[in-house]
């Protein structure tokens, strides 16, 4: 018996921004969201996350987030910020369009007692080859978290075939 349990399910056409509402309950403290087939919309262009709580999108300058790029070409890289707006780079995208998948893990969204965490990895393909990410990340409000939003760089049209949420059973 998997300790998954789905929660929700969604494919999102073209839009600036996609969101999963009322997927975050009491009934578990750590959910995981997978993304399958993020498209950029023809550019290339990382995608990134805010979490939603009873007032809407928060976009707050309180979240930390820090991430590691490990390029199959190249010399490796890092972000991280301490006073961003948004999660960056949870996923990526490139003009090659050939798929990519993300597994993101978040802790304690429910609860207005502590911070929400969130910890990601991705891969994908990019014109001169492999891109993967590992990143970790927190939302320094201590506020029930109902949902998560997705925006990309800038304001351009994005689509994802497959956003799903389960929450991590504990036997």
């Amino acid at each position: 018996m998997s300790n998954l349990q789905l929660i929700s399910n969604n494919t999102f056409g073209s839009g600036t921004n996609h969101s999963i509402t009322n997927c975050f309950r009491s009934d578990y403290d750590v959910y995981k969201i997978t993304l399958v087939d993020y498209d950029a919309g023809g550019g290339g262009a990382n995608l990134n996350m805010r979490f939603i709580d009873g007032s809407g999108v928060v976009s707050d300058s309180d979240y930390d987030h820090s991430s590691k790029i490990i390029r199959g070409y190249g010399v490796f890289g890092n972000t991280s910020s301490k006073t961003a707006d948004l999660i960056d780079a949870v996923s990526y995208d490139d003009t090659l369009q050939v798929g990519n998948g993300t597994a993101i893990y978040v802790f304690n969204p429910h609860s207005s007692s502590t911070y929400t965490f969130a910890m990601w990895e991705n891969s994908s393909q990019s014109t001169i080859g492999t891109v993967g990410r590992k990143g970790v990340a927190a939302l320094h409000q201590a506020v029930s978290i109902t949902g998560v939003n997705f925006v990309i760089d800038g304001s351009a049209n994005f689509s994802l075939e497959q956003a799903t949420v389960y929450g991590l059973k504990v036997d």
